[in-house]
């Protein structure tokens, strides 16, 4: 009899140490996602400088995800992102043109395409739902945004090269970014992580820079407005979770 009482009484003591343990732990996860961005509607994309809207096209994102786990149901996450993202189609290049023949009245003039290239470091808090395997949502406020400037070269009739560069006036943004996903754990420390998320980001820029190659006939144009996305995200990757003892 007492030798049940002494093993039962080891069992709650061992309990109680590991319990004690594992709330000292700290849960850190990190992990790499790739996807698609698609436009979100036929109002994906709205300028305010012409007050039109449009679409925004496909484009592809990679980002790297990092966070720690308060409790099961609790993450704080920081992310970076970089993408390609086809935002600026035709219907910019047309807009440039009209500011540019405003500029240079008769030129007769040509755009090369181009890809607007963001970098994107968000940071906000994630609730999950459940065990880490599990469905779960997030909500990501307050996104910092940094964009690579966008270069097109302009020829006029005379042969005469241009070059129209647009560059954004600030180096933040606003955007929310709200979404839900599942992980898969596939053993003690990786996940497979699936998810969707829908963005809405408002940036403004200063703009529309001319110069020429002939210096003497340069006439910059400086604008300042604001443009909208909002788009779906697919994701898809894999989480490296693991745990940290004091």
């Amino acid at each position: 009899m007492r030798l049940r009482l002494i093993n039962i009484i080891s069992i709650i003591c061992c309990y109680t140490i590991q319990s004690t343990e594992a709330q000292q732990q700290e849960h850190w996860y990190g992990g790499l996602n790739g996807g698609l961005s698609f436009p979100a509607g036929k109002f994906a994309r709205h300028d305010s400088l012409t007050n039109e809207y449009g679409f925004a096209n496909v484009g592809g994102i990679f980002n790297i995800e990092a966070g720690y786990r308060l409790s099961r149901s609790f993450v704080i996450t920081s992310c970076l992102s970089t993408g390609i993202n086809s935002f600026l189609d035709s219907e910019y290049i047309d807009l440039s043109e009209e500011i540019y023949l405003q500029t240079y009245p008769g030129a007769n003039l040509t755009f090369t395409s181009g890809h607007y290239k963001w970098h994107n470091i968000a940071l906000g808090p994630m609730i999950c739902f459940g065990p880490a395997n599990s469905f779960y949502c997030r909500l990501l406020l307050g996104q910092l945004r940094l964009f690579t400037p966008l270069i097109r070269t302009t020829v006029n009739e005379a042969g005469t090269s241009y070059t129209f560069s647009e560059l954004p006036t600030s180096d933040y943004a606003f955007s929310y970014q709200a979404g839900a996903g599942i992980r898969i754990r596939l053993n003690s420390k990786l996940l497979l992580n699936f998810s969707s998320d829908y963005l809405h980001s408002k940036h403004e820029f200063g703009i529309l820079t001319f110069s020429a190659d002939n210096s003497n006939t340069t006439k910059p144009e400086t604008l300042t407005y604001f443009r909208e996305f909002t788009v779906i995200q697919l994701n898809a990757g894999i989480i490296y979770s693991f745990v940290k003892t004091n």
